[in-house]
Parts: C-alpha cells; sequence; structure tokens
C-alpha cells in the first residue's frame, strides 16, 4: 500500500510538471523499513546476539522479562517505547513509527518522496540519493525537467515532431528555435497552417495534430497534456487561488470554496467540499432553515406561520403581512390608532375644527375652540382663529395683509385706478399712469413707475441740461445758452438762428471756407494783395511785399 501511494504522489508531482505518464516510468522507490520483520516482539532490542540460534524470539517477556534465549546479553529493557506499530503515526503522514525513521516530521517517511537536493532522507532509504538521477540520462534531479523521462534532459537536443520539450527548455518541438530549420517545421506557414483546426496556427500551437491542445485552450485539470501550451501552466492547477488544486477542490472556479474551509451559512456554496457540512440550519427548530428564516432563533417566526397582531413580532416573515396593520391607510396602525377605520383620526394628526371628528385621538383637543380669544368660535365662521383680528364683523384693515373681516369681497389692497397695482404699493392709486413697473414716460412731469430714482426730465449727456428742453441730449457740446462753435457741424446753442458757417463781413466768403478776418470786408481768399496797405487782403499769409503777387509792383523795392 505504501509503495502504491508513493506512486500516486511521483504521478501527482510529474503532471504538476506538465510531464506525460512515459515520464514517471522507471521511478522505482524502496520503501525501507519491512514490517513484517521482527513482529512477533513489540519492543525493539538493542542487544546483539552473538549465539546462532535460529529461534523468532520465543520468549515470554512480560515488560520485565529476561530472554529466556541463549543469548549471552540479559534483556534488561522495560518496553516504555509508546511505539504501537501499525498504529501510532506522530507527525500525521500516514507511515506510523515502525517504519517511519523520523515520526516528529510530516515530511520524512517510506510514503514521502525524496525533495531534490534537500540534503534530507525524506523516504527513509539511504539508497536513495539527494542528487539523484531517475532516468539515467546524466542529468540529476536539480537540472533535470522531467527526471523520470530519459527521453527529456538539458544534454539532450530538440526533436522537432515528438510533442515533448526533449531538451528541457519549456519550447516544444517546432516552436523550439532549435527546429526553425528542421524539415518537418518548414511545412508550417506561420498565421496560416492550422492542422487540428483548434484556432491556433501551427507557429504558435505546440501539437498542431491536436485540437485540445493550443494557445487558446484551457488548461484541462490532471489529463497528462499541456493543453494551453504553457509549460508554466501546472496540470494540477489552482485556478481560483484557493490553496485546494482542481483534483480536490470540488469548484475551482470558487476561490471560497476548498476543502477545509469554514462553512459559511446560506451563501449557497459548498464551502468546505463536504455535503455533510449544512449551508442552511434550523437553530430554532422550527422546520425553517436560517437561509429563509427570518429570526432563526425564535420558534414563532417563520415563513408560513400565522401573523400575530400587535406582538411585535414578524411570525410569517413576510414584511408584507403586517403585525401593526393599517386598516384606514392612514400611516398609524391598529396597535395605536384610536380609529383604524376611520383615516382620519390617528395620533399624531391635525384636530380638523368641526368635523365632529377626534382627529388626534387626544380628548383633550377641542374641535371647536375659540383659539385667539376674539369671541368668535372656529366653527362658527372665524377664518383664522390663531390671530384675534380676524373674525367676521370686523372693520378691514387696509394693507395689514389680514383678511380682518373674514369677507373676501372686501379687499386689503385694494386697486383704486384700475392700473393693475393695489394701493399698498401704488405711489398714486388714483391715477392709472402711475404705479411700480410701469414705463417712465419723459417730460410728462408724472414718476410714471413710481420710483424717484428714475427722472422724468433726464440728463443723458450730462451737460446739465434734461432732455425736456435739450435739442440734442446725447451730444454734451448741444444745449440751449451753449457758445455757438463755428464749423464744428453742430447747432451748439440749439438755436437754428445762429450760424455755424457765418459771413460777418459780407465779403462772400465764410469764415468756415477760409476767410482769415471774417470781421475784414478787405480780407478773404482770391481778394488781389494791396501792396503798401499793411494787411494780408488775400489771406495767404505773405502780407504787402512779401506776397509774391508784388514783386514787381513800384512800390515794392
Amino acid at each position: 500500500m505504501g509503495s502504491n501511494m508513493r506512486w500516486l504522489s511521483i504521478s501527482a508531482v510529474w503532471i504538476a510538471l506538465g510531464c506525460s505518464f512515459g515520464d514517471q516510468v522507471g521511478v522505482l522507490r524502496h520503501t525501507g523499513v519491512d514490517p513484517a520483520e521482527d513482529t512477533a516482539d513489540a519492543d525493539v532490542d538493542t542487544d546483539i546476539d552473538t549465539d546462532a540460534d535460529s529461534d523468532s524470539d520465543s520468549d515470554t517477556d512480560t515488560d520485565s522479562d529476561t530472554d529466556s534465549d541463549t543469548d549471552a546479553d540479559t534483556d534488561t529493557d522495560t518496553d516504555t517505547d509508546p511505539c504501537v506499530p501499525g498504529v501510532i503515526d506522530v507527525d500525521g503522514d500516514g507511515d506510523t513509527c515502525d517504519v517511519d525513521c523520523d515520526d516528529l516530521d510530516p515530511d520524512i517517511g517510506p510514503s514521502q518522496l525524496e525533495v531534490c537536493d534537500d540534503g534530507i532522507d525524506n523516504d527513509c532509504d539511504p539508497l536513495t540519493i539527494d542528487l539523484y538521477d531517475f532516468d539515467g540520462d546524466g542529468a540529476d534531479c536539480s537540472i533535470d525537467c522531467a527526471d523520470g523521462n530519459p527521453a527529456r534532459s538539458p544534454n539532450l537536443a530538440e526533436v522537432c515532431d515528438d510533442v515533448v520539450d526533449n531538451d528541457c527548455d519549456f519550447q516544444l518541438d517546432c516552436l523550439d528555435t532549435d527546429c526553425a530549420l528542421d524539415p518537418t517545421c518548414l511545412s508550417c506557414v506561420p498565421g496560416v497552417t492550422d492542422d487540428d483546426g483548434d484556432g491556433d496556427t501551427c507557429d504558435v500551437d505546440c501539437d498542431d495534430n491536436d485540437a485540445d491542445v493550443g494557445p487558446s485552450q484551457s488548461e484541462i485539470c490532471n489529463d497528462g497534456l499541456d493543453n494551453d501550451c504553457d509549460a508554466y501552466t501546472l496540470d494540477l492547477f489552482d485556478l481560483d487561488g484557493d490553496g485546494s488544486d482542481c483534483s480536490v477542490d470540488c469548484d475551482d472556479s470558487e476561490e471560497l470554496v476548498y476543502p477545509g474551509n469554514s462553512e459559511v451559512p446560506c451563501d449557497g456554496l459548498d464551502n468546505d467540499c463536504d455535503p455533510a457540512t449544512l449551508n442552511n440550519r434550523d437553530t430554532d427548530g422550527d422546520g425553517v432553515g436560517e437561509c429563509s428564516d427570518c429570526d432563526d432563533g425564535n420558534a414563532n417566526v417563520f415563513p408560513g406561520n400565522a401573523e400575530i397582531l400587535c406582538d411585535g413580532l414578524d411570525n410569517d416573515c413576510d414584511p408584507a403581512t403586517s403585525n401593526n396593520p393599517d386598516g384606514d391607510g392612514d400611516g398609524v396602525g391598529v396597535c395605536s390608532d384610536c380609529d383604524d377605520g376611520n383615516a382620519n383620526m390617528f395620533p399624531g394628526n391635525v384636530e380638523v375644527f368641526c368635523d365632529g371628528l377626534d382627529n388626534d385621538c387626544d380628548l383633550a383637543t377641542l374641535n371647536n375652540p375659540d383659539l385667539d380669544g376674539d369671541g368668535v368660535q372656529v366653527c362658527n365662521g372665524d377664518c383664522d382663529d390663531t390671530n384675534a383680528n380676524m373674525f367676521p364683523g370686523n372693520a378691514e384693515v387696509f394693507c395689514d395683509g389680514l383678511d380682518n373681516d373674514c369677507d373676501l369681497a372686501t379687499l386689503n389692497n385694494p386697486d383704486g385706478d384700475g392700473d393693475g397695482v393695489g394701493v399698498c404699493t401704488d405711489c398714486d392709486d388714483a391715477n392709472a399712469n402711475r404705479f411700480p413697473g410701469n414705463a417712465e414716460v419723459i417730460c410728462d412731469g408724472m414718476d410714471n413707475d413710481c420710483d424717484a430714482a428714475t427722472p422724468n426730465n433726464p440728463d443723458g449727456d450730462g451737460d446739465g441740461v434734461g432732455a425736456c428742453t435739450d435739442c440734442d441730449d446725447g451730444n454734451a457740446n448741444v444745449y440751449p445758452g451753449n457758445a455757438e462753435v463755428f464749423c464744428d457741424g453742430l447747432d451748439n446753442d440749439c438755436d437754428a438762428g445762429t450760424p455755424n458757417n457765418p459771413d460777418a463781413d459780407g465779403d462772400g466768403v465764410q469764415v468756415c471756407n477760409g476767410d482769415c478776418d471774417d470781421g475784414d470786408p478787405l480780407r478773404f481768399p482770391g481778394n488781389p494783395e494791396v501792396c503798401d496797405d499793411g494787411i494780408d487782403n488775400d489771406c495767404n499769409v505773405d502780407v504787402d511785399c512779401a506776397d509774391a503777387s508784388c514783386v514787381l509792383d513800384p512800390v515794392c523795392p
């Protein structure tokens, strides 16, 4: 049995390395101590028999026996060894104390694999060297990628068509750069040839003759194939990373499910991979498990139970079935409502005066009070029983915002001029042309918009004269009383009778047309220069003999 277990363990390791079953052939292991030897005597004698007797130790020792054989020694042991052959296994590795060479270390025992180069006799067999070469291919276990397969070794050349990583470089056949020029691989057209039709072309498929093998395939647990063409993907993989490989994990796609995990109630998962561990317990024994029981600590609460009103429990685990139903829909359940058949009566409701009902379920609250003490009760016509200034028969006080006489026909803010604005805000409720929001009409002498800040005679250009008398209220150089500025094109004094381009001396040339002295009729452009009168007659700046026209005049030297 121990030998078989060890062979299975070796197989598991080989498969985890991506090796085929053939890689394991020839890995024979010695189990060490033979449990059939020396079974007649439970104690382990440390004495050395010097006689040649062939007895089978037929002594009748009773834990303080003296060997009755003819040995020279006297067996004085008291048999206090706690080891019970075939029973005691201190380290829990499956090898009992009578065959385990170190029963305090679970990594050491006849059923354990020898671990390469760890300096420990893992399998209790001194004949198994620590740097072993199981397949005898000349490469020891520290460098051989498949030490059970002589066809795989770092010392070998890659065979390009055997679907084996012969040279241990984790590149198979035509994917190995050593096979680039091999005739077997030259038939491959990269990106085109796909012999097995798995969607992976020959240049990336490590076995293009097997549709279950290719980079696009998922690794299949423990099938002995490198399904995804990735030597680093273990055949005994752990997809969900929960520490349990696919051969023992009952759901390797769920990290919360693996042998030895704690069961999580009601998650719908077999967390510990043990169907005997209930996922849906019934703690209160009411026949309904905790996953659907809304209170598994109370046997009076479970789905399907009859609801008991006002006991404070959700007896049937159905929130739709109220423990405190509201028959009238007023928001207060029957357990505290004084009339659960009338939606107008419930604690906390506002008392509605004069309806004949106890609206707030409080008899101390009057249904027809005179809260403001104005002598008129609310049920007798007081339109606001919280304000003593409002009651039928009272005089209306304009603009106080109250219906003083409780008569809506009596306006509190009448509109006397019908301009749409009541007297309380209208600055002149007798003039329909004056009210807040109206457009100001310039120069009509009224405050049309009831805003003193809006002038009726504005001065748009800031020249000190309002628009009502200013002939151009957009130009500060134009207003009544201003001095006329000749030749500026403006009526500066707002007087059309004042010419902007005069001919004051009547010489026929206006001042804006070049008359250099519009007060002297002897001076204007085009007039002949008089060479000895001492004035600039032609308005060309040159006077008398300095003027070019006087060069030949006799009076000029």
